[in-house]
């Protein structure tokens, strides 16, 4: 994956995520579409952060060509941003989501759970490499391919 792909894979996770909604619950739900985004809301923010601090440059146009540079996301910058990455990437994070939203929204969570999980399913098949789902961390290394 690369982060120029970010836009249109979090824009499918949503689509996705309002299709789960209207299939069970009749309506468009916004936080179905926030549950399908979550995971890559949460771990671009490491990553847009450093590709700040990386191309803070003197001039304006080097500040454009370095940050359109790192735009093209084939790794990750350290360990802390492929650590943010993977935690939100795996059936613990879904676990630990569908707890917290049962509590929270005990009448829609199954919705909601669905809505992260598919997110986490549809990876699988998308993302390769080091973006590849790791869906058992920290228990597993293997990939799906």
């Amino acid at each position: 994956m690369q982060l120029q792909d970010l836009g249109v894979d979090c824009i499918f996770h949503g689509v996705l995520g309002l299709a789960i909604s209207k299939q069970f619950l009749g309506r468009y739900l916004t936080l179905a579409f926030l549950f399908s985004v979550i995971p890559d809301l949460i771990d671009t923010t490491p990553y847009q952060i450093q590709k700040f601090r990386h191309s803070f440059k003197e001039s304006i146009k080097e500040f454009l060509n370095d940050f359109l540079k790192f735009t093209r996301r084939d790794q990750f910058f350290d360990n802390w941003d492929r650590h943010i990455y993977r935690s939100t990437h795996n059936v613990f994070a879904w676990i630990f989501i569908t707890l917290i939203s049962w509590f929270i929204f005990p009448d829609i969570f199954v919705v909601l759970s669905i809505c992260y999980l598919s997110h986490l399913l549809i990876d699988i098949f998308t993302h390769q490499d080091e973006f590849a789902t790791r869906l058992f961390i920290p228990f597993q290394i293997f990939t799906f391919k």
